[in-house]
């Protein structure tokens, strides 16, 4: 997902959209707000039409009279060229003639005779005009407007192609009235770029009006000031190559356009025109500067918004003549978009590399140690060489990347806990389900003990019955012939009993229920037994006891062990053949007695050997043999309530040992 996003990113930077171009506006304006222009003598300054004035000569327009004696006073004191930021377009009506004409019915003969000699004011502001270096403004007006005949340009010598696809194209032009606009040294476009939110950032040095090249106001002045005859502009396949006026090569841009360098404050003088007039200003303020005159008056004019709020155009041109002769213009070099695109890419993959890899708080101060540089570097190549870099281009690149990974972390996250959460729920349902199953078995358990207990007595108690009445028939009966049904009885009988016996303790081992109350005893008293029953069932097979010296004790249950020594011997005897023995051997270590019971019987394959212990199962070669199938796992199970273990080594057709390990009893009843 963050690769994805990082491509996008880069391609909303290369298209460049026009929020994105917005947002770069507006990061170069706080440019220019942070890092104002270095002083330097630019020679520039501004005679202002100001409140004051206007209260001191009366209300705009005024006289033209009142502007020739201001352009005569600024052009005595030295100045090198005087732009005029004022059009005039409609006669003056305070000249002689539109006096006779609006109030000359009421005036006496002598009067209108006088009026009618005197000359007009437009013709003493363009005698004014003639004798000074002065620029006089033109305003370029778009096919449709309200226009001027055609009147003179300043001349621009154009060299390659035609120029007219690359600049701002004004089909007419709107000029001060004739005598004036013809009176004038030079003529200069007023008109201002706005770009989308109506600001002014930059202004067109040349454009194309009434089908010819036309300067600026501040190239034209710098073309006056220095006294070339014309400019000369220089047309590449690209753009406008470069504009040289004399010796000047002024910075442009391939639109024929400049962008302003904006100060605060003003770079050269600014001085009341009621100040001029009246002779306040020292000599030598405007000696060698262009000097630019304009109405600043609040009301008057508009105020175009610039990157440092609301301005006067006088101002306004004023900062475009220190641009083009003190320094650096903004410009935005043609490899800074595929600078700021490396960079974002850059943060990107650092980014889309190191997230997975380390730890959340490292990586948080990772991420703000490579973007916390970026941010002083775009003023800082501003202040030096000018250049319009937009830091905020890779840092919100990266920031957009950050949070869609740390927001697709956050979903995996809150994915992987609500399945937590589901899996938490799925046990808590089968703990409870589980635990109802544990209470239901505790309960069969509990009715098949009680069912368990009921047999034993049921059944216990009247084949022990049948067992004492024949031993009392055997002993009093004196006929041989009967002697041996009773014995038949008498040994069916004990089958019986073991049957139950082995099929009541097989039932206590399945349910858990099976009770162990085990005492200090010898092994001998348990053997002894076990060993005396199986006999009496296999009278024609024979038993061998080894037993070893010693005190054999241990601690025990004696009706379950005897149990499980009797299940062991009556499955070796029952495997066995006529006439063979069956051999028990009994050691001792110093923890443990071993008692081996082998016989030499059918076998167990090696496939059978560990099935054998399962509730009723039976080899397949001991089909033809009576059994019930549980007489070794009960026999494992009771040897398993003791601590000890029961081993099986046999192989078919070679016979069986099972050995059996039980703690030995030591010392004062330790086992």
């Amino acid at each position: 997902m963050g690769a994805v996003v990082a491509v996008l990113c880069l391609a909303v930077q290369a298209w460049a959209p026009e929020p994105v171009v917005e947002l770069r506006r507006h990061l170069f304006d706080a440019y220019q707000r942070l890092v104002p222009p270095l002083a330097a003598d630019v020679p520039v300054a501004v005679v202002a039409v100001d409140e004051g004035s206007l209260k001191a000569h009366g209300q705009w327009p005024w006289p033209r009279t009142v502007l020739a004696a201001l352009i005569d006073a600024v052009a005595a004191d030295g100045a090198a060229a005087i732009g005029i930021d004022i059009l005039m377009p409609e006669p003056d009506r305070f000249s002689p003639a539109a006096v006779l004409e609006r109030d000359g019915a009421a005036l006496p003969e002598a009067a209108r005779r006088a009026l009618a000699a005197l000359p007009s004011h437009d013709e003493r502001l363009a005698a004014a005009l003639a004798r000074a270096p002065v620029v006089v403004g033109i305003a370029g007006v778009p096919d449709g407007g309200s226009a001027s005949p055609p009147g003179p340009l300043p001349p621009v010598l154009v060299k390659g192609s035609d120029p007219a696809a690359l600049l701002p194209v004004y089909g007419h032009v709107l000029r001060s009235v004739r005598v004036v606009d013809r009176a004038a040294s030079g003529h200069g476009l007023l008109s201002v770029a706005r770009d989308g939110d109506g600001t002014v950032r930059r202004l067109p040095l040349v454009a194309m009006a009434e089908g010819r090249p036309a300067l600026g106001l501040a190239a034209e002045m710098v073309r006056v000031a220095t006294g070339v005859a014309a400019a000369e502009l220089v047309v590449a396949p690209h753009g406008i190559a470069a504009l040289r006026v004399g010796p000047l090569t002024l910075p442009v841009d391939g639109d024929g356009s400049l962008a302003v360098r904006y100060a605060a404050q003003s770079p050269g003088p600014v001085v009341t025109a009621a100040a001029v007039l009246a002779g306040q200003v020292p000599t030598g303020t405007f000696a060698g500067r262009l000097v630019l005159v304009g109405v600043t008056g609040l009301g008057l004019v508009e105020r175009p918004r610039t990157p440092m709020g609301e301005m006067n155009g006088v101002e306004i041109h004023a900062r475009m003549i220190a641009t083009l002769l003190g320094g650096e213009p903004p410009r935005r070099p043609s490899w800074a978009g595929l600078a700021e695109a490396a960079a974002m890419l850059a943060l990107a993959l650092a980014l889309i590399g190191l997230m997975p890899r380390v730890a959340p708080r490292r990586f948080v101060v990772l991420v703000v140690g490579a973007v916390a540089p970026l941010p002083p570097l775009g003023p800082a190549a501003f202040a030096g060489r000018g250049w319009q870099i937009a830091v905020a281009s890779p840092a919100i690149g990266a920031a957009v990347v950050f949070v869609t990974m740390l927001a697709t972390v956050l979903a995996e996250a809150q994915r992987q806990k609500q399945a937590l959460v589901r899996a938490l729920e799925r046990e808590h349902l089968e703990a409870a389900f589980l635990a109802g199953e544990l209470e239901a078995e505790r309960r069969a358990a509990a009715d098949r003990m009680q069912f368990i207990d009921m047999v034993s007595h049921e059944y216990r108690t009247p084949l022990a019955v049948l067992r004492a009445n024949l031993n009392v028939v055997e002993m009093r009966t004196a006929d041989p012939e009967l002697g041996t049904p009773i014995a038949r009885m008498r040994r069916a009988v004990e089958r019986l009993v073991e049957i139950v016996d082995v099929g009541l303790v097989r039932a206590k081992a399945d349910g858990a229920g099976m009770p162990a109350a085990p005492v200090p005893l010898p092994l001998h008293d348990c053997l002894s037994k076990a060993v005396r029953l199986a006999q009496g069932h296999h009278p024609r097979r024979r038993i061998a006891v080894d037993v070893a010296e010693g005190d054999l004790r241990l601690m025990a249950d004696p009706p379950l062990l005897s149990t499980a020594l009797l299940n062991l011997l009556d499955n070796a005897l029952k495997y066995s053949g006529d006439g063979t023995a069956v051999t028990v051997s009994v050691t001792a270590t110093a923890t443990a007695l071993r008692i081996a019971v082998a016989d030499q019987g059918i076998g167990i394959a090696a496939a059978d050997r560990e099935r054998v212990f399962e509730k009723f199962y039976r080899a397949p070669q001991a089909a033809g043999t009576p059994g019930t199938g549980m007489g070794l796992g009960i026999a494992r199970r009771i040897v398993e309530l003791h601590g000890g273990t029961l081993a099986l080594d046999s192989e078919a057709g070679r016979g069986t040992t099972v050995t059996v390990t039980l703690p030995r009893l030591t010392g004062e009843g330790e086992s």
